[in-house]
């Protein structure tokens, strides 16, 4: 309360300083970029260009955190924290990014292949795991040609198709696929004496987990054929989208 004639001062509001104002304008640039790289993620065809972006934000968080640990603001940890998760969403991108392209297809062969070339995989008492050994593409890496196991590196929508192939008679022919312990497809027959060669395809869209499997698999009692010089036998995928 003030006395009548008494004059009143009142306490000037403080204007911020420049190295406040940068490091505001700081948080503010990256957020708007953010969203340019995530929009340039949708339809991106170069992955090249959307890392060179990530490496130049990364180079503006760092500035922005020297700049931070120089001022003695207030609210240094805030802005701090907010550059980690702002990192954390790069990781993010940057592993999206490189998983976007997916694709492979291998090519089972014979153990003991005879004069032609072909040879016979089963029949055995127990269901195998089809390893599809040899290579013609795998972009990614997510195939293991050793094991026979496709392991989804991001979660997304992946279309997978095989082809199967058999030369003999009187035996059951056909193979299955799995996704991760659970059966999938299957496709079989009984190959009678009039009918000894026979081709049998499939496939399926899968929505995957990162982590999940795809594999082929072998029937207990089952029997293929391959050939060591022909791809009579694949086993194919990719990424259609990540999710």
């Amino acid at each position: 309360m003030c006395r009548l004639g008494q004059s009143i001062h009142l306490r000037p509001k403080k204007e911020p300083s420049k190295i406040e104002m940068k490091m505001r304008m700081m948080l503010i640039i990256p957020v708007h970029v953010i969203m340019l790289v995530y929009l340039s993620v949708s339809g991106a065809e170069d992955t090249m260009t959307i890392l060179d972006e990530v490496r130049a934000l990364r180079a503006e968080f760092k500035h922005l955190k020297s700049t931070c640990q120089v001022s003695g603001a207030e609210d240094t940890m805030t802005i701090l924290d907010e550059v980690r998760a702002l990192r954390a969403e790069f990781k993010h991108l940057k592993s999206t990014c490189q998983a976007r392209h997916v694709a492979f297809t291998a090519v089972l062969r014979p153990s003991n292949p005879e004069k032609l070339g072909y040879g016979s995989t089963g029949p055995f008492n127990k269901e195998i795991t089809l390893i599809h050994s040899s290579v013609l593409t795998n972009v990614g890496d997510a195939y293991d040609q050793t094991s026979g196991i496709f392991t989804a590196p991001v979660k997304g929508v992946y279309y997978f198709t095989f082809t199967t192939y058999t030369w003999a008679t009187d035996v059951d022919t056909g193979v299955s696929l799995y996704k991760n312990d659970q059966q999938v497809l299957l496709v079989w027959e009984f190959q009678d004496k009039p009918d000894n060669e026979d081709f049998a395809s499939n496939s399926a869209t899968l929505l995957l987990e990162k982590g999940d499997t795809v594999y082929m698999r072998l029937p207990s009692g089952f029997q293929v054929t391959s050939s060591e010089k022909s791809n009579i036998c694949t086993f194919s995928g990719f990424l259609l989208f990540p999710m």
